[in-house]
């Protein structure tokens, strides 16, 4: 089913597929189907749109004379600097404060030791954007929140986090260099389904 400002339509990704069921023999074949319309076929008419009025400012014919990096930044603007002390002012805690050892690491470390691209994936892995708001993160909906999770041994867990809530789970480890080295490799380390 689609749902389309409060309209529910169903959409039948192969002829007749609403009297298909889904088994395990076709349940690869229909999630295939199901990104292939969710991420092309359902933002069709909108990606056409941009593009239209993207031509109207830059011909086709000029597209080739841009990288990739340099058509991102005619679109969304260009890459920010993470400013770490926002961020910080716009964070809030469950279970920690902005005094707990943890949490002083954690910005020391951010501000400190990390380099600007771990930066970016420090947020990318706390909110799915390595990039941050475009008027700062006072803006960033919801705030990201540090929760404090206990594990049997919380210098050998990793961080995690939930980025559908901006949501970073972060154990309290024993001294700053754990806190770097767990949250570098956390934050550098993800690939595919390691968020959640």
């Amino acid at each position: 089913t689609n749902d389309a400002f409060g309209q529910v339509t169903t959409v039948d990704l192969v002829h007749n597929g609403r009297n298909i069921m889904v088994t395990r023999e076709n349940f690869n074949t229909y999630i295939q189907l199901l990104a292939f319309y969710r991420l092309n076929r359902r933002i069709e008419k909108q990606s056409e749109a941009f593009l239209r009025g993207f031509t109207r400012i830059i011909p086709d014919h000029l597209m080739h004379l841009f990288s990739p990096n340099e058509l991102q930044w005619l679109i969304s603007g260009k890459v920010t600097a993470i400013d770490v002390g926002d961020l910080r002012v716009n964070t809030v805690y469950q279970h920690y404060d902005d005094s707990s050892p943890t949490i002083r690491w954690l910005w020391e470390v951010l501000e400190e030791d990390f380099t600007e691209e771990e930066r970016c994936k420090f947020l990318q892995f706390a909110t799915a954007v390595s990039r941050p708001p475009l008027f700062g993160f006072s803006r960033l909906e919801p705030k990201l929140c540090i929760s404090r999770m206990e594990t049997a041994d919380n210098d050998g867990a990793l961080p995690t986090s939930s980025t559908c809530f901006n949501l970073l789970k972060l154990p309290p480890y024993s001294s700053k260099e754990i806190v770097r080295q767990k949250l570098r490799t956390a934050v550098m380390e993800v690939q595919g389904f390691g968020m959640t």
